[in-house]
């Protein structure tokens, strides 16, 4: 009778966990990409674009000109498309001249690669910036869960010399999922991660080690890297 107990405590536990793996997994969308295909034409766009139309919008180059053009922000390739007078979709080329671009109420600045603005203080920023993963070697396990037995490589920053990777078929069957990183920009909107390090070094003159004994900050939460600027650029 304690054997049969014990093995149904097991398939119990078993089955919990394999219930929190379920739940877990639903919680990061993956897109899968088989061989040959190619990423962008894959992944649907409202994952892809900012938006799902092309919204009217203002670029600012740092020589002090400006145009409106039709944009979206494509987060697959990290560029920032419009469209032209003859209806095509082409990216803003040389984006290190850019000042900052507004797409409606939403603004992002470059540098290496486009950070979108969520909060101002001052002469300091919080922005978000999402990066894909490519996961190669999908292995199917229980509950179409993918894992793989590669490496997980950063999508934002692959690039072959001809233009950004996701343009190109894939080699293999893989996974993709997009992930979103918060950063601090200061009054040259240059960018670095918002993380404990950067922050001491941005702001060493603030006692940020006495608001961490008490306050409770996690690193990947947009509300608690709000309030820690306000203290430190307030």
């Amino acid at each position: 009778m304690l054997i049969q107990i014990h093995a149904m405590r097991i398939r119990l536990i078993i089955v919990c966990v394999l219930c929190i793996a379920r739940a877990s997994a639903q919680t990061e969308k993956m897109y899968a990409v088989k061989m040959g295909e190619i990423p962008d034409k894959v992944i649907p766009v409202n994952a892809i674009y900012l938006s799902p139309v092309f919204t009217p919008g203002l670029v600012f180059l740092k020589n002090g000109s400006s145009s409106k053009q039709l944009l979206n922000y494509n987060s697959l390739l990290d560029e920032m498309d419009f469209i032209n007078e003859q209806g095509d979709t082409l990216a803003i080329a040389e984006p290190a001249q850019l000042d900052s671009v507004e797409i409606d109420s939403v603004k992002f600045y470059y540098d290496l690669g486009y950070v979108q603005q969520i909060f101002e203080l001052g002469n300091y920023k919080l922005g978000i910036k999402p990066k894909w993963k490519q996961i190669p070697d999908k292995k199917t396990v229980g509950y179409g869960v993918g894992s793989s037995t590669g490496s997980i490589k950063t999508y934002s920053t692959i690039n072959n010399g001809n233009g950004p990777i996701g343009k190109l078929k894939v080699a293999e069957d893989v996974l993709y999922t997009k992930e979103n990183y918060f950063y601090i920009g200061d009054r040259f909107n240059h960018f670095k991660k918002a993380d404990k390090k950067n922050f001491y070094i941005l702001f060493g003159d603030k006692n940020i080690t006495q608001y961490l004994k008490e306050h409770r900050v996690d690193f990947n939460k947009e509300d608690d890297l709000k309030a820690l600027l306000q203290f430190c650029a307030g």
